[in-house]
């Protein structure tokens, strides 16, 4: 073909691409100005939803026209009755069946309101569209052909409030494509784009949606198609097969929807019925939303317990489970087998050496080739001392040095009778050398830690406190023995001493200097007595290693500057008990920098307290148990935890002042609230405010109003009742509440 004719062949497709260009960008533009009328025509509107879902049928069963289909034959199905209402930005959804997922979703203009069996919410409208799924708040009818979790959003496509129609969603892969079809002789639209699904682990879905021009752009034909596996497809298919017409606002809803979903040879239809409700135009309705729990109306008292220390000296480990004795029976059992199985194969070659033609030229051949048969054993018990490793602590508890070493011993008796050497050779005294040496390393790294710690074990439990052996966390080394094993070797060769509770009379540093407290990870340190004490700051000079310990919980003891300063190497404490004995928490605290929660018992809560704790630079919960509180109206500091709990209180409104000048997040548990006359009580920074477990009621809630930064109220196990919650949002409608 001649060059010219070649260039007028490019330049014409060059053009039908331009042209065909432009003419999808028109699509796009038209359907788009459509779907902008559509969504300011549906502003007033109701439906109710019946839906129908049968069990799975085998496709062959299913007829290829949806009209068609034996609903009768499929059984009575699965039944789910909703209801949605739309007038102008107010808005009101409701699942009424089946009982067990009822819930309400409203927004009268100003408030919004959540109500199931478990919850009453308050709050403003952010609240609803962040908490629940995409269209339990529908703007157009367009969005409730099916259920949200059924099919990818469709909100991009009709736009939003706050963003036009046709807006890429973020999920999208490429770009989407608009075309007008004829549907069901029907002039349409089609909608191709291909979506990544969150919900089903990052699956993409291709997807294609057939709009019908004649019918207010309602959804006629919805198709999804997701690979889930190899050679799998998932077909989700949504048709439209009947509309109504509302002829009082001349708008067209649908009638009739059949969904079906299938996989493989397998596929689930369910049908949707639509009806046309007027109580959208009942302006009382988004409003008068009541609770789905009786509990929520008439809450029963609230039972607030008394303070009661912690019971350290009294926790013990946990019996083994019966799965787990019976896997180590049958692991134990195996063992044997493969013992016994050893041995026989050992005499068995070792009488082939001996009498067989073969085995006397094999012993022929090593006893000239000694280097090579040396060589050999080391190999092996390499490899032994490497499958060693295998079994979970094998190498932590020196096990796997002891194995190795008794098979290179095994090894060297196997050599000398084989080729009949009576003496011992220099190379064969360096390898027995070697041998012992793997032992003895062994027994160091093992056999004298666990000496160490059953003593530990003995002399605590005998001195009123309690060891447990074991994983405390899922990312430690264990120790594989069967239960006969471990009952032979002693309860130290059950795990690490990962949980000690120890009385504080037997806390002395000549005592940890026995023990291996040093492997502990949670330490508590109690009084048999119940009387107050101060730790013993010399004792934790004793810990060798200071990186196990992550928690320190000494019940009803003080701790002083000294130990402070010891405390300061252990680099991993993030949680740390003890009891301040209503006197002020010493300065020194500042150098556990790692502490994250700290625990006070019958601290003073005041100004110097939070200048003490503002210098601990990772903090992020403080938990006052039991507190005293002293007069503080400002703090200037810079505390940055998230959340103060305050446990077993009685606040007055003062006690709250002081405890809402924190920035962070107040949380009251298992206390009393006694306000007296008080008219209303203020938190001036708190934001969030929590309530458990405690004597507070509606009059209580009421006087909450005043503090200025309240977001969010969260309330369980209190007196207040759903009618106290409106009650309280009339004065405050943009604070979140919600009652348990």
């Amino acid at each position: 073909m001649p060059f010219s004719n070649r260039l007028a062949v490019i330049g014409l497709f060059w053009v039908i691409g331009a042209i065909s260009a432009s003419a999808g960008d028109a699509d796009t533009v038209q359907l788009r100005s459509e779907l902008t009328q559509i969504r300011s025509s549906y502003q007033h509107w109701g439906l109710n939803r019946e839906t129908r879902q049968y069990k799975s049928v085998k496709v062959d069963f299913m007829p290829s026209v949806p009209a068609a289909i034996p609903w009768d034959a499929l059984g009575p199905g699965h039944l789910t009755r909703e209801r949605f209402l739309r007038s102008g930005e107010r808005f009101r959804s409701d699942c009424f069946e089946p009982a067990i997922e009822k819930r309400i979703y409203a927004f009268d203009g100003v408030h919004g309101r959540i109500r199931d069996r478990n919850h009453v919410h308050n709050g403003p409208l952010k609240d609803l569209r962040s908490a629940f799924e995409r269209n339990f708040a529908p703007a157009i009818p367009h969005l409730v052909l099916s259920h949200y979790y059924y099919t990818p959003s469709l909100v991009w496509l009709f736009g939003t409030n706050e963003v036009g129609p046709l807006q890429a969603d973020p999920g999208m892969l490429g770009e989407f494509t608009v075309e007008q079809i004829e549907y069901r002789q029907q002039p349409s639209w089609k909608i191709n784009w291909r979506t990544v699904l969150d919900y089903e682990g990052g699956s993409i879905a291709h997807c294609e949606v057939v709009l019908a021009k004649h019918r207010h752009l309602l959804p006629i034909e919805q198709t999804f198609r997701t690979v889930i596996g190899p050679g799998t497809v998932e077909v989700k298919r949504i048709e439209t097969e009947a509309f109504q017409h509302d002829p009082n606002q001349d708008l067209w809803f649908p009638q009739t929807v059949v969904a079906s979903r299938t996989i493989g040879s397998g596929l689930r239809v369910s049908k949707i019925e639509f009806e046309l409700t007027e109580q959208f135009n009942d302006s009382a309705i988004y409003s008068d939303v009541k609770p789905l729990a009786p509990e929520h109306l008439s809450p029963p008292p609230a039972i607030v317990p008394a303070f009661q220390p912690h019971a350290l000296l009294a926790r013990a480990p946990g019996p083994i489970s019966l799965r787990q004795a019976l896997a180590e029976k049958s692991r134990l059992g195996m063992g044997m087998v493969g013992v016994t199985l050893s041995l026989l194969g050992c005499l068995i070659c070792y009488v082939g050496l001996r009498v067989t033609r073969i085995g006397r030229m094999i012993r022929g051949f090593f006893s000239d080739h000694r280097l090579l048969l040396g060589v050999t054993g080391v190999v092996l018990t390499a490899g032994v001392g490497y499958l060693g490793r295998i079994p979970p602590g094998w190498v932590t508890y020196g096990l796997a040095m002891m194995v190795a070493g008794v098979f290179g011993f095994l090894w060297i008796a196997f050599s000398m009778l084989l080729t009949g050497d009576k003496t011992l050779s220099i190379k064969t005294t360096l390898c027995i050398a070697a041998c012992t040496a793997l032992v003895f390393g062994g027994y160091n790294t093992g056999i004298k830690r666990m000496k160490l710690r059953q003593r530990m074990i003995h002399e605590v439990r005998d001195l009123g406190g309690e060891v447990v052996m074991g994983n405390w966390r899922l990312d430690e080394d264990g120790l594989f023995l069967p239960t006969q094993m471990r009952q032979l070797l002693g309860e130290a060769w059950t795990g690490r001493a990962n949980r000690a509770t120890i009385e504080q009379a037997a806390f002395t540093a000549d005592n940890l200097s026995r023990w291996c407290v040093d492997e502990v990870q949670w330490l508590g340190i109690g009084s048999e007595l119940g009387k107050p004490f101060e730790i013993n700051a010399q004792a934790f000079k004793e810990f060798k290693y200071t990186d196990a310990m992550w928690t320190l919980h000494v019940d009803g003891g003080r701790i002083g500057r000294d130990c402070f300063r010891q405390l300061a190497r252990f680099g991993e404490l993030v949680d740390l008990h003890f009891d301040c004995v209503y006197q002020p928490v010493d300065p020194e605290i500042r150098l556990l920098q790692d502490v994250e929660h700290l625990w006070l018992t019958h601290a003073v809560v005041n100004k110097e307290l939070y200048e003490t704790l503002s210098r601990m630079q990772r903090l992020e919960v403080v938990t006052l148990v039991s507190p005293r509180f002293g007069h503080c109206d400002a703090v200037d500091t810079n505390l940055q935890i998230r959340r103060v709990e305050v446990q077993f209180a009685t606040l007055n409104p003062s006690d709250l002042k002081t405890l809402g000048i924190v920035p962070a997040e107040l949380r009251v548990i298992d206390s009393r609230f006694n306000l007296g006359s008080a008219s209303e009580f203020q938190m001036p920074i708190t934001r969030g405010f929590s309530v458990q477990t405690s004597d507070i009621d509606d009059s209580v809630l009421a006087k909450l109003v005043g503090s200025p930064n309240l977001a969010w109220i969260g309330l369980a196990g209190t007196d207040v009742t759903a009618a106290g919650v409106e009650a309280f949002s009339q004065l405050r409608p943009q604070i979140s509440i919600t009652l348990e």
